[in-house]
């Protein structure tokens, strides 16, 4: 049975940290090449040599998901090393403030 997965690339916004972290993992042990891109540099470079540690091809590039410019320069890098996009996963956000949906 192929592997659908492997050689193709996911890009993971908030990829450093939770269930965005945990999705690169998995998909980068399936062979795919992983980008994420996160607001936390700190733990962006921690995420990075956690993914690099599993023999995971990885690109870890800084992204606030608000800015349009961080999102272009993303998309160009991951192009320029790994070609084609065949993922997405916009992971990205914050809690915000507890309470009802109409007060958030």
């Amino acid at each position: 049975m192929s592997n659908q997965f492997s050689g193709k690339t996911a890009v993971i916004s908030g990829g450093a940290g939770g269930i965005g972290l945990a999705l690169a993992s998995e998909f980068g042990l399936l062979g795919m090449n992983i980008v994420i891109g996160d607001i936390d540099q700190k733990q962006l470079t921690v995420a990075e040599q956690h993914l690099r540690a599993l023999d995971i091809n990885v690109l870890a590039c800084p992204l606030d998901v608000t800015q349009n410019q961080q999102w272009l320069d993303l998309v160009a890098s991951t192009e320029a090393r790994f070609g084609d996009i065949h993922m997405l996963i916009n992971n990205a956000g914050v809690g915000g403030i507890p309470g009802s949906i109409n007060e958030t």
